[in-house]
């Protein structure tokens, strides 16, 4: 009987000495886990970073083309005189008003 008493206490042993090494790969796995959360985290701030800095840039580009644009329209017609105007929407207007 003393044999078997020994025998379960070497086996409760061993099994807390499982469990031990189980909790402590457990807890690796979860520190492990984590930092690579955090990594995947900082990877996806950073794209979004220069996703976002890249759109302001285009947009500020389109802003400027359009800006340019409307300038050189403004331009032509404020270069255009009272008489070339009236001509032109006298035109135009004859289509859309009656006789």
């Amino acid at each position: 009987m003393k044999k078997v008493i020994e025998t379960e206490k070497e086996i409760q042993k061993g099994l807390e000495l499982e469990r031990t090494k189980s909790l402590a790969w457990l807890e690796g796995i979860k520190k492990e886990s984590g930092e690579e959360v955090r990594r995947e985290e900082e990877k996806i701030t950073e794209s979004l970073s220069r996703s976002v800095e890249e759109a302001k840039r285009e947009a500020g580009l389109k802003a400027s083309r359009i800006t340019e644009q409307a300038a050189r329209k403004i331009a032509i017609m404020t270069a255009l005189k009272d008489e070339t105007l009236s001509r032109i929407v006298g035109k135009h207007s004859k289509g859309i008003l009656p006789g």
